[in-house]
């Protein structure tokens, strides 16, 4: 019996691996919940939390662990349905609910710092004691001319944007990065040939269904054997290699090895700006105690 013939039991639901009916702004949510349902790892790390009423691990709200776990708890929190459930079949207002969760503004110039951080003194806030993470951010405070148009606002803060930038963290080029649908798409492929067991019968579940545009609809086992394995870069390692291709989470190889760099980079002058503190606190201690000691010896 060859292996089209022996056809897996009809579980695959077609929101497991059609994902055209998701809005475009919550793409990047369902990437990363449908991922998630692909990991052993985060099924546990989600079960845990629930369990243990997703107590956060990192005590210090200025540290990025404390922020990240946050925002894990936040979101997996209010998704009940995890990891059992497509996203395509939670309930609308769950989805919208869970993303504000995570995500209650837009855009990055929208991220509100930790509110601690503003009642520590400027060394804190640009080298934090237990993170190299912080670094990647930075707080400024501006005074804005609300007399001005917009677009002399946008013209401001874009000639104050090429005079700060910091150069270890360079922009990213968005051309030729991997929408998330595409991804999507990948897993999809994946989902269908696990399911399925060999590209014909995959295909044909595809054309049986009325898809949308971002369904796997490749024409070749050879295509749909390489968006397997793409998928499988993209569980295991959040990112699919080659040219022109994105990262899932935020950041690129060389932006990651970058961040790497400009870690330690924050974390000895972290350091070095500590010993310096320290030393100088020994040697006002020093002085203070020479001038008592001559002050009593004169007395």
């Amino acid at each position: 019996m060859n292996g089209s013939a022996k056809r897996a039991p009809s579980k695959l639901s077609k929101e497991d691996w059609d994902f055209s009916e998701c809005p475009g702004d919550e793409k990047q949510y369902c990437l990363e919940y449908e991922l998630a349902r692909e990991s052993k790892k985060a099924i546990e790390q989600v079960k845990h939390g629930r369990e243990s009423e997703w107590a956060l691990t990192c005590s210090d709200p200025c540290a990025a662990d404390y922020y990240w776990q946050k925002r894990w708890s936040a979101f997996y929190s209010t998704l009940s349905q995890f990891p059992q459930i497509p996203w395509l079949k939670v309930p609308a207002k769950i989805r919208t609910k869970a993303m504000k969760a995570v995500a209650p503004l837009e855009g990055p110039l929208l991220t509100i710092a930790p509110p601690r951080l503003f009642d520590e003194d400027g060394e804190y806030r640009e080298f934090p004691q237990d993170t190299g993470f912080q670094e990647l951010t930075s707080v400024h405070a501006i005074e804005v001319d609300w007399a001005a148009s917009d677009e002399a606002l946008k013209a401001s803060f874009e000639k104050w944007l090429e005079r700060h930038r910091p150069s270890f963290f360079p922009v990213k080029e968005t051309r030729g990065r991997t929408d998330a649908f595409e991804l999507l798409k990948l897993l999809g492929a994946f989902r269908l040939l696990r399911h399925y067991g060999n590209w014909e019968d995959a295909l044909n579940a595809v054309g049986d269904e009325h898809c949308g545009e971002h369904a796997p609809r490749y024409a070749s086992e050879s295509s749909w054997n390489r968006a397997r394995r793409q998928a499988e870069q993209l569980i295991t390692h959040g990112f699919v290699p080659g040219p022109g291709r994105s990262v899932v989470q935020i950041i690129d190889n060389a932006e990651r090895s970058a961040i790497e760099k400009a870690k330690a980079k924050a974390f000895l002058a972290m350091q070095s700006r500590m010993e310096q503190r320290r030393l100088a606190k020994l040697k006002a201690e020093h002085v203070l105690d020479e001038i008592t000691r001559r002050f009593t010896g004169s007395a």
